[in-house]
């Protein structure tokens, strides 16, 4: 069996990111939002200075970590 356990600082980075995307995915095709931390589309403009409307901050997001290796063309 794999150990899956994340243990330095950049997988947990990058596991955060990818929660992060997963979120926002998730209020651009269905409009629900996260309520306890605010939305989604709200925290990736501030992390990123992003500016747009979901559908754009989305997919400005996604081609940042399309290329960094935090999510891979299969999670499209």
């Amino acid at each position: 069996m794999k150990n899956n356990i994340l243990t330095d600082k950049e997988s947990i980075q990058a596991f955060k990111l990818f929660g992060l995307w997963r979120f926002l995915k998730l209020e651009v095709e269905s409009g629900l939002k996260m309520s306890r931390y605010g939305s989604a589309y709200k925290q990736v403009k501030e992390l990123t200075g992003f500016k747009g409307n979901k559908k754009k901050v989305f997919d400005l997001f996604t081609d940042v970590l399309l290329s960094a290796g935090v999510i891979e063309e299969k999670h499209l």
